[in-house]
């Protein structure tokens, strides 16, 4: 689709039978240019197309890949683990880029998949160059404890009843609950009917999702030996980034894209400035890169 912006061509490709990808996950968004290629996963669900808006802010001599989840297109089976998925796409990268170093990006779900590539890329004694984060709750460090519900019998709803209407606030409890439950309802319901009424392809793009919901919550970081770097919306939380820097064994930084949340750092109009921080990452990367080459040749020198 990316390689085929218009209509008319994507509908000459698309009637050429016999038609298939070169990769399973990898789709060339800007094949083009002379630097490293940059290669992206995306959040739960696992859709180039959350990316499709930043394209036009990447350099033309810089190569951007996305790599898409597994079972979109409802053949492949779709993975369960991130440690399954991660080396899924490093196979797929080792097709078009046999040596690192390598360029890593990922958003939200994405963020601790590429922090799972780079792990294993380290282990197989790759380079990675960036390893850069968007906007990402970082992983467990540890497994976390099953969540138990508390019991509510009949007795625990009597008890509470009869605080609220000594403090005076049994009216207003009983209309915010009900209120609650009624909105949890109308979500459900809403979902539910959408769900059938949605064809195959958004069904499985649901279930995949949700898979990698569940997913994300079973992954249980250890610490990396490179760098990580973070770039964050403005209401990223001072914890959340402390407990990246904690994973990062090889150097930590961080950039702020301002006046942004969780959701518009990555829309317009405040997309221009996620991509200007991405590109000067990039740009700063590929200094870095030239520089040791360099440095390496002066020494063999």
């Amino acid at each position: 689709m990316f390689n085929s912006p218009t209509i008319a061509q994507l509908a000459v490709i698309l009637k050429n039978e016999g038609w298939e990808p070169n990769w399973k996950s990898l789709v060339p968004v800007k094949p083009g240019g002379s630097k490293l290629p940059f290669y992206c996963v995306p959040p739960a669900g696992g859709t180039a197309l959350h990316f499709q808006d930043l394209v036009k802010y990447i350099p033309d001599d810089q190569p951007f890949y996305i790599l898409e989840a597994l079972g979109l297109d409802g053949k492949n089976e779709p993975h369960d683990d991130i440690k399954d998925m991660a080396a899924h796409n490093i196979k797929e990268i080792r097709t078009l880029q046999p040596e690192g170093p390598y360029l890593l990006g990922g958003r939200c779900f994405g963020g601790r998949v590429v922090f799972e590539m780079a792990q294993q890329l380290v282990r197989q004694k790759q380079q990675v160059a960036l390893l850069a984060i968007f906007d990402t709750w970082p992983p467990f460090t540890e497994k976390p404890q099953d969540y138990i519900p508390p019991t509510r019998d009949t007795k625990h709803y009597i008890t509470r009843s009869l605080h609220h209407i000594k403090s005076g606030q049994f009216v207003k409890v009983a209309k915010n609950y009900a209120s609650y439950r009624y909105s949890k309802f109308q979500w459900k319901l809403k979902n539910k009917i959408e769900y059938i009424f949605s064809n195959k392809l958004d069904r499985e793009y649901k279930n995949i999702m949700l898979m990698h919901f569940k997913t994300q919550d079973k992954y249980v970081a250890q610490k990396y030996p490179g760098k990580i770097t973070l770039i964050e919306c403005a209401t990223f939380k001072k914890e959340l980034r402390e407990k990246w820097e904690q994973l990062a064994d090889g150097g930590f930084e961080t950039y702020v894209v301002p006046d942004t949340d969780h959701i518009t750092i990555v829309k317009e109009p405040k997309l221009k400035f996620f991509a200007e921080k991405l590109n000067f990452v990039l740009e700063k990367t590929h200094r870095d890169i030239n520089s040791a080459v360099t440095g390496n040749k002066k020494s063999a020198g």
